[in-house]
C-alpha cells in the first residue's frame, strides 16, 4: 500500500514529542520532590525516548525533503519503512547518497543546454547505435562519420543549387534580352519564337529536369495502352473478355494518372493580363499563387494541386518541413550574440541554410529572377560558411591526401627505377648480348 508522506505532519508529531518530553520530565521531578516517584515510576524512560524519536523524526524529514527536491526514486527502504523507522537514518542516508552520484540513464536522451537540434540528434542517433549487438561504443563515432558526410553532400548541393541558380538566371536573361530580339530581327517563324521563349527563356521550379526525364523515361504513351507481353498472356486465359473495356479505360485512366504526378501540361489563366490577352503558361513554369487567386471559390487546393501534381506538391510540402526544422535549429541555440561567440562559421552556416530552403520553397511555389536569384544568393554563403566551419577537417583530409600520394609516388618511382636497372641488366638489353 502506498504511503503519503507529509513532511508537516512528521513535524507536528516532532514538536509533540518534544513538548510531551520536556512536562513528562517536570512532572516526574515535581513527584520525587513529593516523594511521589514511586507511583510515575513507569514513565521515567519516556523523556529520554521522546527525545530519541523527536531526533530520529526530524532525520527522516530531512530525508523526505531531499527526495521531494531531487524526485529520487528507487530507496531500498520504501516510504512506508521510511515513515514507521524500520529502516535507520544513516542507512537511508547513504542509499540516498548512493543514487544521488548515480548517472540518470533518462538524461541521457534529452537534450543538453546549448546543444544544437543537430548536435542532439547525432548523440541519439550514436546512443541508438550503441544499442546494436556487437556495436557498444562505436555508435558516436559512427553518428558523428555520418554527420560529417551529410555536412559534405550539403556543401555539394548547396554549391550546386547556386551555380545551377546563376546559370538558369543567365541563360533566361540572355535568351529574353540577346536571343529573342535577334530572332526577331530575323523574321524567324514566331513559332519557333515561341519554342525558344518556352524552352530557354522560361524560370521552372526546382526539380523540373528531373521530372522532365523522368517523363521522357515513362512517356505517356506508355501507359495508356497495355504492353503486347500483357495482352499475349490475357489472350491465353479467362481474363481475354475483360481486354476491351481495361483498353478502352486505359486512354483517360492514364491520362489522370500522368497529370496527377506531373501536373497538368499547361494551365490557362482565366483572368486577363494587363494587355487584355489570356496568358498559358507550361508544367513547372506555373507561380502555383497567382493560380491560387485565379481558381474559382471553393477550387483552390484543387485547382493548385492539379496544375503542380504530386511531385512538385511533395518538393514543396518537404522544402517547407525543412524551412521549419532551419528555423527551430536556429532558435535552439538561444541568443544570438552568444550563438556566434560559441560558434560564429557554424551558426552563421544555419541561418543561411535558413534563408536556402526558404529561397527554393520560394522558387517552387513562384519561379521567378527574384526567387532564383535569392538562391544563387543563399546557396553560395551557406556553402561558405559550411566550409568555413569545416575548414580544420578539409585542411586535414587535404594533407593526408597529399601525404599518401607523395608516399606512393615515391614508392612508385623507386619501383619504376629497379624495373629500369632490372632491365639494364637482363639479356632484354642489346649491349648485353655480346
Amino acid at each position: 500500500m502506498a504511503v503519503k508522506i507529509d513532511p508537516a505532519v512528521l513535524d507536528a508529531v516532532a514538536t509533540s514529542a518534544t513538548v510531551m518530553s520536556d512536562e513528562l520530565s517536570q512532572m516526574l521531578t515535581e513527584a520525587r520532590h513529593l516523594d511521589a516517584g514511586w507511583a510515575v515510576s513507569g514513565l521515567t524512560e519516556v523523556p529520554s525516548w521522546a527525545e530519541d524519536t523527536t531526533v530520529d523524526l526530524r532525520a527522516r524529514i530531512g530525508i523526505v525533503r531531499t527526495m521531494d527536491e531531487q524526485s529520487v526514486n528507487g530507496l531500498g527502504a520504501g516510504w512506508s519503512e521510511i515513515a514507521g523507522g524500520r529502516s535507520p537514518v544513516a542507512a537511508t542516508m547513504s542509499q540516498l547518497d548512493a543514487l544521488r552520484t548515480q548517472p540518470d540513464t533518462n538524461a541521457t536522451w534529452l537534450r543538453r543546454p546549448n546543444e544544437t537540434l543537430d548536435d542532439w540528434v547525432t548523440r541519439l542517433r550514436g546512443l541508438a547505435i550503441d544499442k546494436l549487438p556487437y556495436l557498444d561504443g562505436a555508435g558516436q563515432p559512427i553518428a558523428e562519420a555520418y554527420s560529417w558526410y551529410s555536412d559534405y553532400v550539403r556543401i555539394l548541393y548547396s554549391g550546386g543549387m547556386s551555380a545551377l541558380a546563376v546559370t538558369n538566371v543567365a541563360k533566361v536573361s540572355i535568351t529574353r534580352s540577346v536571343i529573342v530580339p535577334f530572332m526577331e530581327r530575323q523574321t524567324m517563324s514566331p513559332d519557333w519564337i515561341a519554342k525558344a521563349i518556352e524552352r530557354f527563356g522560361t524560370y521552372r521550379a526546382p526539380g523540373t529536369t528531373a521530372q522532365s526525364l523522368l517523363m521522357r523515361l515513362v512517356p505517356l504513351e506508355r501507359i495508356e495502352s497495355l504492353p503486347p507481353s500483357v495482352l499475349q498472356w490475357a489472350e491465353t486465359n479467362a481474363t481475354r473478355t475483360l481486354l476491351p473495356a481495361i483498353e478502352a479505360g486505359l486512354p483517360s485512366t492514364g491520362a489522370k494518372v500522368y497529370t496527377g504526378i506531373f501536373g497538368e501540361a499547361q494551365y490557362t489563366f482565366r483572368a486577363l493580363n494587363a494587355a487584355g490577352e489570356q496568358v498559358t503558361v507550361a508544367r513547372g513554369a506555373s507561380n502555383l499563387l497567382s493560380i491560387a487567386l485565379d481558381a474559382e471559390a471553393g477550387t483552390v487546393l484543387r485547382t493548385v494541386g492539379g496544375a503542380a501534381g504530386f511531385l512538385r506538391g511533395a518538393g514543396v510540402v518537404g522544402s517547407a518541413v525543412s524551412v521549419g526544422w532551419d528555423v527551430a535549429e536556429v532558435a535552439s541555440q538561444g541568443n544570438p550574440v552568444e550563438a556566434f561567440k560559441r560558434d560564429g562559421a557554424g551558426y552563421v552556416a544555419d541561418i543561411a541554410k535558413t534563408g536556402l530552403d526558404i529561397s527554393l520553397t520560394a522558387a517552387m511555389i513562384a519561379p521567378s529572377p527574384i526567387t532564383w536569384g535569392a538562391v544563387a544568393v543563399t546557396g553560395a554563403v551557406y556553402a561558405g560558411a559550411e566550409l568555413v566551419d569545416h575548414w580544420d577537417d578539409v585542411t586535414a583530409a587535404t594533407k593526408k591526401v597529399a601525404r599518401w600520394e607523395a608516399e606512393h609516388i615515391a614508392a612508385a618511382a623507386h619501383v619504376a627505377g629497379d624495373v629500369v636497372d632490372a632491365v639494364a641488366d637482363s639479356k632484354i638489353n642489346p649491349m648485353n648480348w655480346f
